[in-house]
C-alpha cells in the first residue's frame, strides 16, 4: 500500500504547491481587487448626483462695470522721510542775506542755495 519514496539529499521543494512569488502576488492581487470593488460606485447613484449638481448651479445676474470716482476717503497719519539728507556748512561764516530755494525743492549742482553777508 505505502510506497517509500526517496527524499533528495537537498530537502523537499515546494514547486507542485506554490513558489514564493505566488505567496506574496496572490494576497496583493486579492487586496486590490478588494479595495477597487469596494470603491466603485453603482451607475444609478451617480446619475442620481449629477442631476443634483445641475440643478443646484446658482444663477448670477450679471452688471455692466462703470468708471466713476470713489465716494471714500481715508485720512491717516503718516511722516514723511526725505530719500536723501544732506547737511549743508558755509565756507565762511556771515548772516543769511537772501535764500533761495525753499524747504524740499529739488536743486542742481552748484545751484545757489543762500546768500551770505559778511559783517
Amino acid at each position: 500500500m505505502f510506497t517509500q519514496r526517496r527524499i533528495p539529499a537537498g530537502g523537499i521543494k515546494r514547486k507542485d504547491f506554490m513558489s514564493r512569488s505566488t505567496l506574496f502576488v496572490l494576497p496583493m492581487l486579492i487586496g486590490m481587487s478588494i479595495l477597487s470593488i469596494s470603491c466603485s460606485s453603482s451607475e444609478s447613484s451617480s446619475r442620481a448626483s449629477a442631476s443634483n449638481t445641475a440643478a443646484s448651479v446658482p444663477t448670477i445676474d450679471a452688471v455692466k462695470v462703470v468708471s466713476q470716482k470713489l465716494n471714500i476717503t481715508t485720512r491717516l497719519p503718516a511722516e514723511l522721510r526725505p530719500y536723501e539728507a544732506v547737511a549743508i556748512y558755509p565756507k565762511v561764516t556771515g548772516f543769511v542775506k537772501r535764500i533761495g530755494v525753499d524747504r524740499g525743492s529739488h536743486v542742481k549742482t552748484s545751484q545757489l542755495i543762500v546768500r551770505l553777508e559778511a559783517p
